[in-house]
Formats: C-alpha cells, sequence, structure tokens
C-alpha cells in the first residue's frame, strides 16, 4: 500500500452527522496521524456544498486540512443524485445546492491554501460517468466536465489581478513571464482573463511570454522601467480564513 485516501468530506461535526458518515472530525485527525505514522502517502476528500455547510464551515476545513498536511486532496462538489436522500431534501425545498460559481470561487480558494501549504490537489470534481451523464440522473448541483480547468483559471485570474494591483496606478506597460505549460489556465478559455484584465486596465499595455523553462506558477513580472520581479503563484499564499471568505 502506497496511498491510502480518506473520504474526509468536512473537519464540521455537525455536517458530517447530517451527512450521516459515521466519523467526526477528531477521527479524521486520528487517522491521518496514524497513516503518517507508518510512512504512507494519505490525501483527503473534502466536499463542498454540502448540507449545514457554510462558507465559513468549509474554511474551517480548509485550515483543519493545512494544519494535518496530508500529501494530496481532492475536492468535490456536492451533487443532487436521483433517488438518494439528498434528492428528496432538494426537492421538497430544503436544500439548496451551490451554484457553479460559488463552487469555482470556493475551489480556488482551496487550490491557493493548499498549494501554498504544500497539499497537491489532484483533482477538482467527480469523474463523470455515462451514468451521470444520462438525463436527470443528477438534479442539482455544480457539476462541469472541466471543472479542474476553470478553477485553475480563475486561480490565474485573481493571482494575476493581485499583481497588477501592486503596481503603480500610472503603470504603462507591464510584461508577465509565465510558464509555458500553465499559458492555457493563465488565459483562460477563449483568452477571457486576459481581455478582463486589459479591460480593467486600459492604459496599461499587458504583454504576455511564455517559456518552457520556467516550472508551473512561476511568475516573472515587470513594469516600465522596472527589473523583473519574481514570485511563485502556487506558493504563495494571501488567503486568510478572514481574507479568503471576503475573495468568495
Amino acid at each position: 500500500v502506497s496511498v491510502i485516501e480518506l473520504g474526509a468530506q468536512s473537519f464540521v461535526d455537525e455536517v458530517l452527522a447530517h451527512a450521516q458518515r459515521g466519523h467526526d472530525a477528531a477521527c479524521i485527525e486520528n487517522a491521518v496521524k496514524l497513516i503518517k505514522k507508518y510512512s504512507i502517502l494519505s490525501s483527503l476528500h473534502l466536499m463542498i456544498g454540502l448540507p449545514k455547510d457554510t462558507k465559513e464551515g468549509f474554511l474551517y476545513s480548509l485550515k483543519k486540512t493545512v494544519e494535518l498536511k496530508p500529501d494530496m486532496a481532492r475536492i468535490n462538489p456536492a451533487l443532487v443524485l436521483k433517488n438518494t436522500t439528498l434528492a428528496q431534501q432538494y426537492l421538497q425545498g430544503d436544500y439548496v445546492p451551490l451554484i457553479l460559481t460559488d463552487a469555482v470561487d470556493l475551489c480556488r480558494v482551496a487550490f491557493e491554501m493548499l498549494s501554498a501549504a504544500g497539499i497537491r490537489v489532484i483533482r477538482f470534481g467527480l469523474h463523470i460517468s455515462e451514468e451521470m451523464n444520462k438525463d436527470g440522473a443528477v438534479l442539482a448541483g455544480p457539476m462541469h466536465d472541466s471543472l479542474g480547468s476553470i478553477v485553475l483559471s480563475s486561480f490565474f485570474y485573481h493571482k494575476t489581478l493581485e499583481v497588477l494591483k501592486s503596481i503603480p496606478p500610472d503603470t504603462n506597460e507591464v510584461h508577465l513571464k509565465i510558464s509555458l505549460s500553465d499559458e492555457s489556465a493563465f488565459r483562460g478559455w477563449r483568452n477571457k482573463n486576459v481581455s478582463s484584465l486589459k479591460t480593467l486596465y486600459p492604459r496599461t499595455q499587458i504583454t504576455i511570454e511564455s517559456s518552457p523553462v520556467l516550472k508551473k506558477g512561476d511568475v516573472y513580472f515587470s513594469f516600465d522601467s522596472s527589473g523583473p520581479n519574481f514570485l511563485n503563484f502556487y506558493q504563495q499564499n494571501n488567503c486568510s480564513l478572514t481574507e479568503a471568505y471576503k475573495i468568495v
């Protein structure tokens, strides 16, 4: 055995009890510590949008995950599948699932916090099976077959926005040099990220260069006559719990 994955879902005991998970937060903590004791890789599954959970509750779960520092994590939005208890709650109006934009925001914050802590996020969202693709199989919830790509695109957009906010407002030119492997996520679908940034900064000429030499997350940026400044988006965490909640 090289990896043990745990379906933690949440560190909020009320959420776990309502979902009838059969464990509490203390069980998750003990399990991760035991796995580490035997030098086995660990992976935690967290869910967003569970009944009784809140944005603050999910951010608390992220904080606890960072403290435990498993090797990997998966983030899955809750989906309403037909013929389930959750489907009954949804149809009765007792449960409101997340919309896609809110799910992406929470996943983005999770990616930033976990990546900065050295925890590799290996997947966003469930694998969408043929059964789930059938009409009526999924009644509601933020299901998208490219959720991971959307989250990464949102992550790069917000990190780049932080860079632009940090430079003088009268800057004429900004040059960003990024890893070639990040270019698709950085630019966004149909170059949407770049177009949005240029709309926000119409007086600033923004140019982007990709390099096969740079590692994932590496970014060099320069503005006007300044020399290049280096940072790694994956290792830089500007989200405290309070700040992350404001971003969401």
